[in-house]
């Protein structure tokens, strides 16, 4: 299987499960439950087939949801959005 540059950090992120808190591997919204554990995707409780980018694609925005939650306020100061790129880390200059 050939990879992609830049995946194999991705991979071994989602693959961390020891480390995250049980309630850490689902994202729950109304219509939406992710099982970051299992890998299954379910939208108003049917299961979703999904190809491996788009579930990993969908497995970071909830991780970014997450980290923007953290962030709170201060996540738009931090977390950019560049249209049609993905995102990058935006440091804020010290004192």
């Amino acid at each position: 299987m050939i990879k992609k540059r830049g995946t194999d950090k991705l991979d071994r992120v989602l693959q961390d499960r020891a480390s995250s808190p049980p309630n850490q591997q689902f994202y729950r919204d109304g219509h939406l439950l992710v099982d970051l554990r299992d890998r299954v995707v379910m939208l108003d409780s049917q299961i979703l087939t999904l190809t491996r980018t788009e579930y990993r694609l969908l497995a970071l925005y909830v991780h970014l949801r997450r980290l923007r939650k953290k962030l709170g306020v201060y996540a738009d100061q931090y977390i950019e959005t560049v249209c049609g790129t993905g995102y990058r880390f935006r440091p804020v200059p010290g004192p």
